[in-house]
């Protein structure tokens, strides 16, 4: 999500099913808590199944910082790169090479600028979103990198002075209390448009993982349908561990498209800079 204003949901009111909402406080004085560390490292594998095929197809390394290039010192930043592997991917001659960068204000969590990467197949593009926020603007740019004499797509578009992207959201919702039967809700931006997206917490399970069963918090992100992030229909649940980091241990996305499973294999903690943060070693779960 992302100045000198904190925005943390707050219970507010009941809705009409009887969850409890979570609204956005504008008012605070102190930068937001963090559930993880400077340094952390997640590595998923990412699993593909469709009717009688099922195969591994990536894999995914999320790392979280502090940027050191200018004019974004000292900004949070967070890194997702998305690679092909496997069997399926190398019969189909699928290469993919993604890099998702977001760097984050440190105060209050809201997004700054967004930066993507992409290289899946032959095509190649680079896209930047940069927030302002005293204008409650966006401006998104996209060079298609496989023409390189063609200027640039802009467009600017209203935003809101405090909003996430899709990478920086998953790391904002670890920092929020998740209490089973809230809805969490806040803003998201991506590809220079904004939508309001609510964050159903289910119960915690019992989840299986390399390490044995972990007992888990089930969310389930609305992001399908009509005038979400994603149009199509389907469905996500990710569950993430109840322990004081509360880090995302699997997530499932079904469609019609199939299934896809992404399970934390390996992690690294990082270095927590307080007390405060509840971080053990680091070690692999492979």
């Amino acid at each position: 999500m992302i100045g000198g204003l904190l925005l943390a949901p707050i219970p507010t009111r009941a809705g009409g099913d009887g969850n409890v909402v979570l609204a956005l406080a504008q008012e605070a004085s102190s930068a937001l808590p963090l559930s993880f560390a400077e340094g952390e490292r997640l590595v998923y594998q990412v699993r593909y199944s469709k009717l009688i095929v099922s195969a591994v197809i990536g894999r995914l390394t999320f790392t979280f910082g502090r940027s050191h290039e200018r004019p974004m010192v000292n900004a949070y930043h967070l890194r997702a790169e998305a690679v092909s592997e496997g069997v399926l991917m190398a019969l189909l001659g699928i290469r993919v090479e993604d890099l998702f960068e977001s760097f984050v204000d440190p105060q209050d969590f809201s997004v700054l600028r967004t930066r993507k990467q992409l290289a899946e197949g032959s095509k190649r593009s680079f896209h930047l979103a940069l927030f302002d926020r005293e204008r409650a603007s966006v401006t998104y740019i996209v060079r298609d990198l496989t023409r390189p004499t063609e200027p640039p797509q802009v467009k600017e578009n209203a935003a809101r002075p405090w909003v996430q992207d899709i990478l920086s959201s998953i790391y904002y919702v670890r920092t929020q209390p998740l209490i089973p039967g809230s809805v969490l809700r806040f803003p998201v931006s991506d590809e220079g448009e904004t939508y309001d997206v609510e964050v159903r917490v289910h119960e915690i399970e019992e989840v299986e993982t390399p390490r044995g069963r972990i007992s888990a918090v089930k969310i389930e992100p609305l992001v399908f349908g009509p005038g979400r992030l994603i149009r199509k229909e389907g469905e996500m649940f990710i569950w993430l561990g109840v322990d004081g980091r509360r880090v995302p241990l699997l997530a499932r996305v079904r469609g019609g498209f199939g299934t896809v499973q992404v399970q934390l294999i390996e992690e690294e903690p990082g270095v927590p800079d307080s007390p405060k943060q509840p971080i053990g070693d680091a070690h692999s779960i492979r």
